[in-house]
């Protein structure tokens, strides 16, 4: 006996709970005559005058009976969540879009660009499926550089490979040219840095006298800011 009203109450309470949270998941629609539909929860009901009722929106609504063609309820739609992880990667996904913005050229400028300047400038524009051509020269030594570059992602604001032409100084104070493989880390919002070895091809009139003068392979670097547009 004591098993078959445990049953019976466990099963009222089953349905009990089911009933309340299916209940939660409706919401109160009101029909007027003037076709508004008013959604919410209906706070208090006078037969016959009127009603009162909460919307969605969270404002109270009081309506008279007279104004109402019909009461309803309907489930109330579904709100998607967003998982952390799912979240993470919509975010990645925006910056990603931002980065493959158009963008067909680049500035840059810093130290040790335009072929060698102690304060140089780059400008490339971009070839497509990858390639870049680059072409920069600057102040002080009036240094000038030409390179090619392969993008590592298709977009010219990444990190890039070249195959550059350096020349340092010129007339009297051209001390050398070089030409060899480069490699340039563009990080995502402006700062860049480049790292190559440069092969020298020809040598000036201020190498000679100098240390370097049976140099045959140089170190080549340089540190600056980028600009896509």
């Amino acid at each position: 006996m004591k098993k078959i009203i445990a049953f019976f109450v466990f099963t009222f309470i089953t349905v009990v709970m089911f009933a309340q949270i299916n209940y939660a998941n409706y919401q109160d629609v009101v029909y007027l005559k003037n076709g508004n539909v008013i959604r919410g929860i209906i706070l208090e009901q006078v037969p016959n005058e009127s009603l009162k009722i909460e919307t969605n929106e969270g404002s109270v609504s009081v309506v008279q009976m007279s104004d109402v063609e019909k009461i309803a309820k309907e489930k109330i739609p579904e709100i998607q969540q967003v998982k952390p992880e799912e979240e993470e990667l919509l975010t990645e996904q925006d910056e990603t879009v931002i980065a493959n913005k158009d963008y067909r050229s680049t500035f840059s400028a810093g130290f040790m660009m335009g072929g060698g300047n102690l304060v140089g400038f780059d400008f490339e524009v971009w070839l497509g499926k990858r390639f870049g051509f680059q072409a920069g020269t600057g102040v002080a030594a009036g240094s000038f550089g030409l390179g090619l570059n392969y993008h590592l992602q298709d977009r010219i604001n990444s990190s890039f490979l070249s195959l550059v032409y350096w020349q340092q100084g010129v007339f009297d104070n051209h001390y050398a040219s070089y030409v060899g493989p480069f490699f340039t880390l563009r990080l995502k919002r402006l700062l860049q840095a480049g790292v190559g070895l440069g092969y020298v091809v020809d040598k000036g009139p201020a190498i000679y006298g100098t240390k370097y003068e049976n140099m045959n392979v140089a170190l080549l670097f340089n540190l600056g800011l980028y600009f896509s547009f």
